[in-house]
């Protein structure tokens, strides 16, 4: 892509109050394909955008309630294995 139209679309994101990548891109592509119709038509501006850009809110970052269950047991798994582990032997191979 050329810088001119990356430029563009870093000029239009901001002017919708955006620093988002993705905006960047748009707007970007948005220009390219304006300044390629342009080609056939007199010389003019981009089009300024309308779309609206629509921020999401920040994750709360509040911390999670105490968690009360037992912590995980893999003992009713060695009940699957074909020969368990001898006693003295147990996670060496």
């Amino acid at each position: 892509m050329p810088a001119g139209a990356v430029i563009a679309g870093m000029r239009a994101a901001l002017e919708a109050g955006s620093v988002s990548p993705d905006v960047v891109a748009i707007e970007a592509r948005k220009h390219l394909a304006a300044s390629r119709a342009a080609a056939d038509t007199p010389a003019r501006g981009p089009r300024p955008s309308r779309a609206a850009v629509v921020n999401l809110p920040a994750p709360r970052s509040a911390a999670a309630p105490p968690d009360a269950r037992p912590a995980p047991s893999m003992a009713a798994y060695d009940q699957l294995l074909a020969t368990p582990p001898a006693a003295g032997r147990r996670g060496a191979r």
